[in-house]
């Protein structure tokens, strides 16, 4: 169960009068009603974002979707710490006036999008969605963040790693070029499918095109080592 003072007894002096059901059989025998709820960062209240100190506070709104209950709103009005986001996420229900509710909660953005990174940036958060955290702050500096692609050649092809130059956190490993069985081809077709193929990843982590040569570290780099172990399986 979860009640208003427990969400908010880090930081809020409500007063705790509630009038429930005469006894916890009443209560939980109550039709629950869903409750949804998106969780977000507020970077107006973090102290990370306003570069005071380098650690979340209070900087988590709760945001009731799609309720017209004003009592209910009124309850998630103020930003709260991260242990309340897990505390809430842990708690299933939520027993709030004499109203029961099942609560579905979600992220805005996603976490495991390149836009959610600031959720992991919070080690109780990250725990509680079983991801690994990432330094506090490393939102701010996004624009700078790179793919590092570590190539490896086999016999299926050229396998890519993607790892964020930012976080450090292993994104994917795919095959960027997989020569046919029985299909001649040549340097300058396979060199250029595994350059789409880069700029396929850049696209779909960053969300957009743009300049693939920036986007990677040390993109000729990795152009010329995809070179050389194209020019290795051409020999097989």
């Amino acid at each position: 169960m979860f009640c208003q003072s427990a969400l908010f007894h880090h930081q809020h002096a409500y007063s705790c009068v509630f009038p429930l059901p005469m006894t916890c059989e009443e209560l939980l025998a109550r039709k629950p009603t869903t409750l949804s709820l998106v969780v977000s960062h507020d970077d107006d209240a973090c102290p990370i974002d306003m570069m005071s100190v380098r650690q979340h506070g209070s900087c988590w709104r709760i945001t009731p979707d799609e309720i017209d209950d004003g009592e209910v709103v009124s309850l998630f009005s103020e930003p709260v710490s991260d242990r309340d986001v897990t505390s809430l996420l842990a708690s299933k229900e939520l027993f709030f006036e004499c109203g029961r509710y099942t609560l579905s909660i979600s992220f805005s953005p996603p976490p495991d999008m390149r836009n959610g990174t600031v959720f992991k940036e919070s080690k109780e958060i990250a725990r509680y969605l079983g991801m690994s955290a990432v330094d506090p702050g490393s939102h701010l500096f996004q624009v700078d963040e790179k793919l590092i692609l570590q190539l490896r050649g086999d016999r299926r092809g050229i396998e890519c790693t993607s790892i964020s130059s930012l976080t450090g956190e292993i994104l994917g490993t795919v095959l960027i070029f997989s020569p046919t069985p029985g299909v001649k081809w040549n340097m300058k077709s396979a060199l250029e499918i595994v350059k789409e193929s880069i700029g396929e990843l850049v696209s779909q982590y960053f969300g957009e095109v743009g300049d693939v040569e920036k986007r990677v570290e040390k993109y000729d780099s990795v152009i010329n080592k995809a070179e050389s172990i194209l020019h290795k399986i051409k020999k097989r």
